[in-house]
């Protein structure tokens, strides 16, 4: 996805420390953490293009695609006729009243955000994830304590990002 880069991830840890190896490994953890991001909401959320083909539609006049902010259709075929012009975008699907029963449908269409109009929250989940997969590079494997000043102690655990995750649950691809 290589939405943050390395200098981001350094000033959200306040560790600028570098070296060929120490930045190759905040590279790793910065995308393992897009990767779960990714994998959490079931789409790659920068934009891309995508070319999609349907066997024997249903005849609905939906076609639910795969990803969440649909931008731009491109092009729709239907049994080789372009029905373009009918077609709107509704949330995660293409919608069009000329959608047969057992047609042959083929879609182009551009899905996500600009890397500059990414809502915030993957960034920051992004960031979030990153810098606990890098915490445990000082052998602070699954869980680890701080202590604040009035004595307190505050437990995190690095191995379940689910807390982590819960903000983009608004953005997941719901599979109907």
């Amino acid at each position: 996805m290589s939405i943050i880069s390395v200098s981001k991830l350094n000033a959200y840890l306040n560790n600028y420390e570098s070296g060929t190896d120490i930045t190759a490994v905040k590279q790793n953890c910065i995308d393992a953490a897009e990767a779960i991001v990714e994998s959490y909401v079931g789409y790659n959320p920068i934009s891309h293009t995508i070319d999609a083909e349907y066997h024997k539609t249903t005849g609905h006049p939906y076609l639910y695609q795969d990803v969440c902010h649909i931008t731009v259709i491109t092009e729709v075929l239907q049994n080789g006729e372009d029905i373009t012009d009918s077609c709107s975008i509704r949330k995660d699907a293409i919608f069009s009243s000329k959608f047969k029963k057992n047609g042959e449908i083929r879609i182009k269409y551009t899905a996500g955000w600009e890397s500059t109009a990414l809502p915030p929250i993957f960034e920051n989940t992004i960031l979030r994830i990153a810098s606990l997969m890098f915490a445990e590079t000082n052998g602070s494997i699954g869980l680890t304590s701080r202590t604040s000043p009035d004595g307190s102690k505050t437990y995190i655990s690095y191995s379940n990002y689910s807390k982590y995750l819960a903000p983009l649950d608004n953005f997941r691809r719901i599979q109907l």
